[in-house]
């Protein structure tokens, strides 16, 4: 009887080994769902920065551009 009782013992506590092993890989892919999820998020947020940096580039220049010509337009109105 003392030997079934042992071998119960041992089969449970495999049991609850396995358990706590299921348990840890259930925490992992939750974390790694978060982690993914994350990353969606940062990824969304760098193309948006780079579609943002593209459009302060081209104003920058088109900036620059009009400065110029405001330049030759005085350069022109001053030597009259």
């Amino acid at each position: 009887m003392a030997d079934k009782l042992d071998l119960i013992l041992q089969e449970l506590s495999t049991l609850k080994n396995d358990v706590n092993c299921l348990k840890e890989n259930m925490v992992t892919t939750s974390h790694l769902q978060k982690i993914e999820s994350k990353l969606d998020v940062i990824t969304k947020q760098v193309a948006i920065n780079t579609e943002q940096e593209t459009k302060l580039k081209t104003l920058s220049a088109e900036q620059l551009d009009l400065k110029t010509d405001i330049r030759l337009i005085k350069s022109i109105l001053t030597n009259q």
